[in-house]
């Protein structure tokens, strides 16, 4: 778990954000050398790894049993490997290498979205990205980038009409 669990008592579930993954296994590796070279929205689940690998992802878990109601993982392929903060490094594998994990908490809120009230759970990546996702079954309500800023995470908000997030220095 990369953060604080939020909870929704009226729906029983406790929604939590996953961190990244810091090794993977050579298929993996392969597959992702393999998708390198193509572009991959990232409102797309990493196919490089099982539907079971919750990494870079919000789960809802019941809140009596601890079983996964929903999990929707955000943002693609994600291993981390700290070798990859050092430029140049020969140790550092190819690809995007992101470190673009949940870093807070989600935070339940209710916005407008097409019109009318929704009660979403939102949560902000590392790499800018804001989520909002239905609270009932995890898809995406909409997505944005909100910064491009490294580290990007803190304080978020809701006046029903926006959403406001703290990156680095400025709220986006």
């Amino acid at each position: 778990m990369g953060s604080s669990p939020a909870i929704d008592v009226a729906r029983g579930f406790v929604y939590v954000g996953t961190g990244n993954l810091y090794l993977a296994p050579p298929e993996v590796l392969r597959c992702q050398a393999a998708q390198n070279n193509r572009t991959t929205p990232p409102t797309v689940p990493d196919q490089c790894f099982g539907e079971d690998v919750h990494f870079d992802s919000i789960l809802a878990l019941d809140v009596d049993t601890g079983e996964i109601a929903w999990a929707t993982q955000l943002g693609g392929y994600d291993v981390f490997y700290f070798a990859c903060l050092v430029p140049n490094n020969p140790d550092c594998p190819p690809g995007p290498n992101l470190d673009a994990d949940f870093g807070e908490a989600p935070m339940l809120l209710t916005i407008f979205s097409n019109g009318r009230l929704r009660d979403v759970v939102v949560a902000v990546q590392k790499s800018g990205f804001a989520w909002p996702l239905d609270r009932n079954t995890g898809h995406i309500v909409w997505v944005k980038v909100k910064s491009l800023q490294p580290e990007f995470s803190s304080s978020k908000y809701s006046s029903h009409q926006s959403v406001y997030c703290c990156a680095s220095k400025s709220i986006v």
